[in-house]
């Protein structure tokens, strides 16, 4: 009987083989395991962050050279017309104050086209009653912005506002107002091919007859009583006309009944091969360019209820967001004096020039005629909170009051309280863009 059980007998180094772990080794192993993970977590978190950081520096760097290149494409294409453009800055400023324009390049202006007159229509100075000289400053005004304020008033007639539909947003820390503190910048040029004109009958100009260019060219769609510019290489003049089919004529309210006397030596006449030089046609309403940027405080399209300052770019009335996460942007101008030296002022500056050929109370803005270059600055962020540092130091050529950084310091954000734009700082990258744009001289 006592063999038949001698199996299920074990002996005492075999109980211990089998029996479980101790209290000490269990808590020696949780407290390894825990160390371990310990270490995992922090290291994915550390790989999140920098993977973060990474490509929130990718995206600022890509934004922001987009932001400048499009800015830099837009000042470089002011004041241009068909298949040449005029200076922008023909005029220079002495001791005294010497501005003059460039006549034979300037278009020649046969309407009132001032403030009084329907937005259309607004592209000259205020209530003339001869045809005169269209000055360059219409196609580049600049508003230097304080955070209350800015000058010129954007708002102002013959300061920007033309042509735009309705006027630029107002300052403010709420989504779809202008961020407080950013300049603005308004520029116009004239866009797309126009319409060839193949004839000019007594009284009238004959466009081509072919539908697709006349209809791209906004001839097809156009009002009686709209302005229309007519170009070759070297001379330019606009004329109110009306449209019948083809065939435009001039239409009310012109100084005189010329048609365009500077031209008419170019212009071919029926049945004859138009000339090497080509003269155009364009529909103002539909060709001419006006483009706004400014800065817009609009929400993050990720966290609902979070407010970021973008980028816009206004054509023609029509605003988009260009890009995202823009804080600050501020421009300076170049302005030549008589021995070609320049110097570089706000747009406040600009718009206070005077001196011989210049009255800002007949042509109001008439600084605008000296602009040489225009240095543009933008600060970027990356939207996202992904500095993984504590003190998100930046250094920008304007401070945050807006006075220049001469000393070149860097301001830390999170200690600024509210930024210049008026939104929270957050615990974002930030990098400066900067870029000089010299404006084109005359070119054939």
């Amino acid at each position: 009987m006592r063999n038949r059980f001698a199996f299920m007998q074990i002996s005492a180094p075999s109980r211990r083989r089998v029996a479980g772990m101790t209290l000490l080794e269990l808590m020696i192993a949780l407290v390894l395991s825990t160390t371990v993970l310990l270490g995992l977590i922090t290291l994915i978190n550390s790989i999140g962050i920098a993977n973060r950081t990474q490509d929130g520096l990718a995206r600022l760097q890509e934004n922001g050279r987009f932001a400048v290149q499009r800015i830099a494409a837009d000042v470089r294409a002011a004041s241009s017309q068909h298949c040449s453009n005029f200076e922008i800055a023909p005029s220079l400023l002495a001791g005294g104050g010497v501005m003059y324009m460039n006549p034979p390049r300037n278009p020649t202006m046969n309407f009132d086209a001032g403030a009084a007159n329907p937005p259309q229509l607004r592209m000259g100075l205020p209530g003339p009653v001869a045809p005169y000289v269209l000055s360059s400053r219409f196609f580049m005004v600049g508003h230097e912005c304080t955070n209350v304020a800015c000058n010129p008033l954007p708002a102002n007639l013959n300061r920007g506002v033309d042509r735009l539909g309705t006027g630029l947003p107002a300052m403010g820390t709420a989504v779809g107002l202008r961020a407080p503190g950013a300049d603005v910048l308004t520029l116009r040029y004239l866009a797309g091919d126009g319409a060839a004109i193949v004839a000019v009958p007594p009284g009238t100009l004959q466009l081509t007859n072919n539908p697709a260019v006349l209809a791209l060219s906004g001839f097809s769609t156009m009002a009686n009583g709209d302005p229309v510019w007519v170009s070759d290489c070297a001379t330019s003049s606009m004329f109110r006309w009306q449209i019948a089919g083809q065939v435009i004529s001039l239409g009310a309210g012109n100084f005189g009944t010329a048609v365009l006397p500077a031209l008419q030596s170019l212009l071919p006449v029926v049945g004859v091969v138009p000339p090497r030089l080509p003269v155009r046609a364009f529909h103002v309403p539909t060709s001419l360019q006006t483009i706004s940027y400014f800065l817009e405080v609009t929400n993050d399209p990720k966290i609902p209820g979070r407010r970021i300052s973008s980028l816009m770019r206004r054509q023609n009335g029509v605003a988009q967001v260009l890009v995202e996460g823009v804080e600050r942007f501020d421009l300076l101008y170049g302005v030549r004096n008589a021995s070609g030296a320049t110097r570089f002022v706000d747009a406040a500056q600009v718009d206070a020039l005077g001196g011989a050929g210049c009255s800002n109370t007949l042509e109001p803005g008439c600084g605008w005629r000296t602009i040489g270059s225009v240095e543009i600055f933008l600060l970027l962020n990356t939207v996202d909170d992904v500095s993984p540092r504590g003190d998100n130091e930046f250094r920008y050529a304007w401070l945050n009051s807006g006075a220049p950084n001469i000393a070149g310091t860097f301001e830390n954000p999170e200690t600024l309280g509210t930024l210049r734009n008026g939104l929270p700082a957050g615990r974002m990258l930030r990098r400066e863009f900067r870029t000089l744009v010299s404006l084109r001289g005359i070119n054939y």
